[in-house]
């Protein structure tokens, strides 16, 4: 990481994601995958925040084995329908994305956080001992299927 390349997490807080098309028009979803253990029981979530750094928007909490939460901005929290599956060597996630989360100009702005026990993980970047929650990278989804030539 001092180098400037932040090196991927590896092993039981190894994670993917993946931003798509949602299945009803206009709507999107983040697919999640997470390597785990079946043997392990300890704190499994996938925190995914929306919105600008430090004034969040959406915040969307995973929970391997337990409710899900969506929490908007100014609104209390309340309990998410989520698809999870389980795999081998994991776990994965199907999370509509809340319109709320998305901009008016089709941007999207999303962070991820793993929480693994006691480890944590994030992306786009590291989070420093005492960060409340990770940066930010800027999605926008109006140019979504540009780049195949469509």
């Amino acid at each position: 990481w001092l180098a400037g390349i932040a090196a991927p997490a590896t092993g039981a807080a190894a994670t993917t994601a993946m931003i798509q098309p949602g299945t009803e028009s206009g709507t999107w979803q983040v697919y999640l995958q997470c390597a785990a253990t079946p043997e392990e029981l300890q704190e499994d979530r996938v925190n995914v925040w929306f919105g600008t750094y430090t004034d969040p928007s959406v915040l969307i909490t995973v929970n391997r084995m337990g409710p899900s939460t969506l929490h908007v901005q100014g609104q209390p929290a309340r309990e998410l329908a989520v698809q999870i599956g389980s795999m081998d060597r994991g776990w994965s996630a199907l999370v509509t994305i809340p319109a709320d989360a998305i901009e008016g100009d089709a941007t999207l702005r999303v962070g991820f956080e793993r929480v693994v026990g006691a480890e944590r993980s994030s992306w786009p970047r590291p989070m420093l001992p005492g960060q409340a929650e990770p940066g930010r990278i800027a999605v926008d989804l109006s140019t979504w299927g540009s780049l195949a030539g469509d």
